[in-house]
């Protein structure tokens, strides 16, 4: 079973685990069987794990992710308002309204 990444990181962003970590002040969180019924893949089950600890790292490094390929598609040649482009600010989207 596997996904694209984009879709492993909308699912594990928008997970209600990812809110564990600080309702449980700190404490390790371990997922459950239930967390992982829908995981788009193995690997976005172990991500989950090891994020769900992390949570502020993982949205610093998803933001990192998302300003990194604004700047390639508006790097030199860049042809604005293309199709691709406004697709992937549509994913970039979804994963910012998904992890609120």
């Amino acid at each position: 079973m596997s996904a694209p990444p984009v879709r492993q990181l909308t699912w594990i962003s928008a997970h209600p685990a990812m809110g564990r970590f600080d309702r449980n002040g700190g404490e390790t969180v371990l997922i459950t069987k239930e967390d992982i019924k829908g995981a788009p893949s193995q690997a976005a089950v172990q991500q989950l794990q090891h994020w769900v600890n992390k949570p502020g790292d993982f949205h610093k490094q998803l933001m990192a992710m998302q300003k990194k390929s604004i700047a390639e598609d508006d790097g030199p040649g860049a042809d604005t308002g293309s199709a691709p482009q406004v697709a992937r600010i549509d994913e970039m989207l979804k994963l910012i309204r998904g992890s609120k």
